[in-house]
């Protein structure tokens, strides 16, 4: 039903509902023809009484007369007239009416074949629309670097659901934007987290109304960071081998050839080194054996490259017995899978974090044996100082809190990944980064 409120009128509540005139046999009486519009009055009102309008016409070639207008039925009123009324032939005239509930209006002219004319009034009292948020639930904590959609459901008993629109609003961004409802009451809008203050919003769905606006919230929580699925290549930087594998989409850190060494940094975006979870896929094999690569954040405001050093230092790391540096400053997470008895702790595949690339000096480490089997496996590394966790597909191979006076966590970063060979080499591949701030972790 469609919400169709009249335009005011100046009415009289007047307690006479009858009313009639003489018509003066001296003016003549034409052959009027009378006309309504509408043939029935439904209304509705923001309060407890409606105002409407009734037109009467003459479609005749002679004046027609008003006589009488009387409300039979309900608790309405018409507007005081100086009865008759004449209606000129081709002419209208508007008759305000206000009321409540069910009525009729009987419209009494010099028409010879309808003299009576009765208009049905009905009057509702306008609702707003309820609006309810479906998705997501309220506590939800959005995805890094994916749209999601924020559903609304909208019942309006006044309107055609596909007239309105619900109207997206952050308490923290302001207006996110519209989007249409379908005719079942469904609407959805993306929300796209780039752009987006990281940290909790209070979401506002809004509908439109003549009587007051619908609303629902819903309480989320965007965590900063972004999604790397393919990569953009403008926000990466590249040294040494590093290179983007537009055949597999995928970064390829170092090929499979000796005295490799490669480093890319995603440089468009800074992260905060001290609440950051990095998850990755990672490969390493199809070669003969070595050396290894590494996540490292580099400390933005330390940095003066974005290469370290080579051969065991795998492209972020310095130890004068086997190469000649630079260290990046920062943290990093190493996968080694060649032994250099000079800084490495066991002969073994191992996980190790080092910071500010001093090799001879691991904070932790865990042997791992199996980390170049030329497959694909999971990677996910969560500081949240002093703590540090590293999971590999799914076994936590690290899990550790550290002292502040020794590591230094509250840097701004670049994430990037480091790899280098040796004699020997290996493929070192990195795909599906996602990195994310943990700004929702305080407000769960």
């Amino acid at each position: 039903m469609r919400l169709a409120i009249a335009s005011v009128l100046l009415l009289c509540a007047c307690n006479e509902y009858d009313l009639t005139g003489e018509i003066d046999p001296t003016q003549g009486v034409g052959v009027g023809v009378v006309g309504v519009s509408p043939e029935s009055v439904l209304g509705a009102t923001c309060g407890e009484v409606s105002e409407a309008q009734v037109t009467v016409s003459n479609t005749g070639d002679a004046p027609l007369w008003i006589s009488a207008l009387t409300i039979t039925e309900g608790s309405w009123t018409v507007e005081t007239l100086a009865l008759p009324v004449e209606v000129p032939a081709g002419d209208s005239r508007p008759i305000g009416l206000s009321g409540s509930g069910a009525g009729v209006l009987a419209i009494e002219t010099t028409d010879s074949e309808t003299p009576r004319v009765e208009v049905p009034l009905q009057s509702v009292v306008g609702a707003p629309p309820q609006v309810t948020v479906v998705e997501p639930a309220d506590g939800t904590t959005m995805t890094v670097g994916r749209t999601a959609d924020l559903v609304a459901q909208v019942v309006d008993i006044d309107q055609d659901p596909t007239d309105l629109i619900v109207s997206w609003s952050s308490d923290i961004d302001g207006v996110l934007g519209t989007a249409p409802v379908d005719a079942t009451g469904r609407s959805e809008f993306g929300w796209t987290p780039r752009g987006r203050s990281p940290g909790p919003h209070t979401l506002t769905a809004t509908v439109d109304h003549p009587c007051d606006a619908g609303t629902a919230t819903v309480d989320v929580c965007q965590p900063g960071g972004y999604y790397e699925d393919e990569l953009d290549l403008a926000s990466w930087h590249f040294e040494g081998n590093a290179s983007w594998d537009s055949t597999n989409d995928w970064l390829q850190v170092t090929p499979a050839t000796s005295n490799a060494v490669g480093t890319a940094f995603e440089t468009d975006r800074t992260v905060r080194g001290d609440d950051v979870v990095v998850r990755f896929s990672m490969f390493i094999g199809d070669g003969t054996g070595a050396d290894g690569m590494s996540l490292t954040l580099i400390d933005t405001s330390r940095m003066t490259t974005y290469l370290g050093g080579d051969g065991c230092g795998l492209g972020f790391g310095y130890y004068i017995g086997c190469n000649s540096g630079p260290a990046l400053p920062g943290y990093t997470v190493e996968f080694d899978t060649y032994f250099n008895e000079e800084v490495d702790p066991t002969e073994e595949d191992h996980v190790a974090f080092y910071v500010d690339g001093v090799l001879d000096a691991p904070i932790a480490w865990a042997a791992v044996p199996g980390l170049e089997d030329s497959g694909w496996h999971d990677v996910t590394v969560r500081v949240q100082a002093p703590a540090i966790e590293v999971i590999i597909d799914g076994n936590v191979v690290i899990s550790e809190f550290l002292s502040t006076s020794t590591v230094n966590f509250d840097f701004p970063a670049h994430v990037g990944f480091t790899a280098g060979t040796g004699y020997f080499t290996n493929l070192h591949l990195v795909d599906s980064l996602e990195v994310e701030q943990l700004d929702c972790v305080d407000a769960q």
